[in-house]
């Protein structure tokens, strides 16, 4: 099996909403889906489709941000990277 690399980093996006550095504390996974949209086009919405294509049998009321991470957020207070190395399933995050 090839094993993931991260691609060469060109800029660094530091603002009140994001922190583009927090990728550097995730080890990728050869399946991780990264939803990479442009700020107010539907990310959620995108993320929400690719829920249901993932767990098309999912019945779950929990909210998509509790299984689909925004990885660049910078006002978090949760450990993100704990909770994207303890997900079983494929990961999916924007």
């Amino acid at each position: 099996m090839m094993s993931m690399t991260m691609p060469a980093r060109t800029r660094v996006y530091q603002n009140h909403h994001t922190d583009s550095l927090h990728w550097d504390a995730l080890t990728p996974r050869d399946d991780d889906i990264v939803i990479a949209t442009p700020t107010k086009a539907g990310t959620t919405w995108t993320q929400t489709i690719v829920g249901y294509l993932l767990f098309p049998d999912d019945d779950s009321s929990s909210p998509i941000l509790s299984r689909s991470s925004w990885v660049d957020q910078a006002f978090s207070s949760e450990d993100l990277v704990a909770k994207l190395e303890a997900q079983q399933h494929q990961r999916f995050m924007k």
